[in-house]
């Protein structure tokens, strides 16, 4: 299935933080640190995010989530 066909799904709360964490600059041991989550776990909520929103990399993740929410990040 290409990426273009997929259908974005709702992002939990923890994917959509963790997602607004990176695209502030934070790497994954420092999301880590802030959500109280293994490293591992952070990434695995990333790709998550990511596939959710069908998009290609983490960039683009970032620009779905701001495009649904108005051009701008969560708060």
């Amino acid at each position: 299935m290409r990426f273009e066909d997929q259908t974005a799904q709702p992002l939990s709360f923890k994917e959509e933080r963790i997602l607004t964490l990176f695209a502030g600059g934070r790497r994954r041991p420092e999301i880590a640190r802030i959500m109280g989550l293994s490293s591992n776990t952070v990434g695995h909520l990333l790709t998550s995010a990511k596939e959710k929103l069908a998009a290609r990399t983490l960039p683009h993740a970032v620009a779905l989530l701001c495009s649904q929410n108005g051009g701008q990040l969560p708060a």
